[in-house]
């Protein structure tokens, strides 16, 4: 990759496009894919990648005590909530907030 293309992906704030170039050429032509196909596949990585980022940034800006998900959420010291209902929710959404009582 020459010096201008990383200095412009850098600009546009595309490091997993810069970090992954060797792979992203690799696996076009291993399958032969279109221009259109390979940027979708950028795109969705790109994606992937910034989503899981901010729920990172989002967990630690929230400074709970005590690192709360859905695989480690104490539902025996919440006997009055409904665990597979609440799972069930978890499931059908991409993100969801709950109020720890």
């Amino acid at each position: 990759m020459d010096e201008e293309l990383m200095k412009k992906l850098n600009y546009l704030r595309f490091p997993g496009l810069l970090e992954n170039w060797d792979r992203y050429q690799q696996l076009a032509q291993k399958q032969n894919l279109s221009p259109v196909a390979l940027l979708k596949q950028v795109v969705e990585d790109g994606y992937n990648t910034k989503k899981e980022n901010s729920k990172r940034f989002r967990f630690s800006r929230a400074k709970i005590p005590e690192p709360y998900r859905m695989e480690t959420f104490p539902f025996d010291r919440q006997p009055n909530l409904n665990r597979k209902k609440v799972l069930s929710i978890y499931d059908s959404c991409d993100y969801i907030t709950l109020k720890i009582a």
